[in-house]
């Protein structure tokens, strides 16, 4: 009963304390943007990082540990002074999963921030192609133009125009080489699901981009992925 009153009506606070102590350079508005997205990986109870995972289910364990250590030695809790003194593993998961959650926001703070220089540069810039079409398929991107002719990715042109620092895979070619042709129209013909790649593309060329399923090119690329996967 005790735990559960500390996690239900104390951990929010303890998290945003947490928060004004060790990252008192964000402003009021990123801290409670940052406190909701701690509050959510929490009630979700799972995440893309297995430390995270087992923080969010050991605080429980560790709070619960500290309070009946507590009332087996004390008659009475004064919940104030407790919470001060005695409940250090359970604040350090908080502080595990918030520290997450603080990472999670500036990624995704530099990402929004990376898809506005890239709109700002396609809007500065006449369209260089009129139509290029996309196949995706297996997580990887092979564009064609409007003859439906195979461009080259132009790897060596990295530096040309804005691209992620973060990683140099093949879709980092693709999105260097559609930032130099600038097409009027983006036609993407989905073999494979849409992910993140795909909506960062979406979010980069806005209105220029339309998504496709059933077409000619899309019949070609699903028979010939799936004869190579027959092998």
């Amino acid at each position: 009963v005790i735990t559960n009153c500390i996690i239900d009506k104390y951990e929010n606070s303890i998290i945003y304390k947490l928060l004004l102590s060790n990252y008192f350079y964000f402003d009021e508005i990123d801290m409670n943007i940052i406190r909701d997205n701690c509050k959510l990986l929490i009630e979700n109870k799972h995440s893309d990082t297995t430390s995270v995972e087992a923080n969010i289910t050991n605080r429980i364990k560790y709070l619960w540990s500290s309070v009946l250590r507590y009332i087996s030695y004390n008659k009475a809790i004064y919940l104030d002074g407790f919470l001060t003194f005695r409940i250090g593993e359970y604040v350090n998961c908080l502080d595990e999963i918030l520290d997450f959650a603080v990472s999670q926001f500036v990624v995704n703070r530099e990402y929004a921030e990376f898809i506005e220089m890239l709109k700002l540069y396609i809007s500065s810039k006449p369209p260089c192609a009129e139509l290029i079409h996309l196949i995706y398929i297996n997580d990887e991107a092979i564009l064609l133009d409007k003859q439906k002719n195979i461009i080259s990715l132009e790897k060596s042109n990295l530096d040309k125009c804005y691209l992620s620092d973060i990683s140099f895979s093949a879709n980092d070619y693709v999105l260097n080489s559609l930032l130099s042709l600038l097409p009027s129209k983006l036609i993407i013909h989905l073999i494979s699901p849409a992910d993140d790649f795909i909506n960062t593309l979406q979010s980069i060329f806005g209105s220029s981009v339309s998504l496709c399923t059933d077409c000619e090119i899309c019949a070609i690329y699903k028979s010939l992925n799936k004869t190579k996967g027959s092998y």
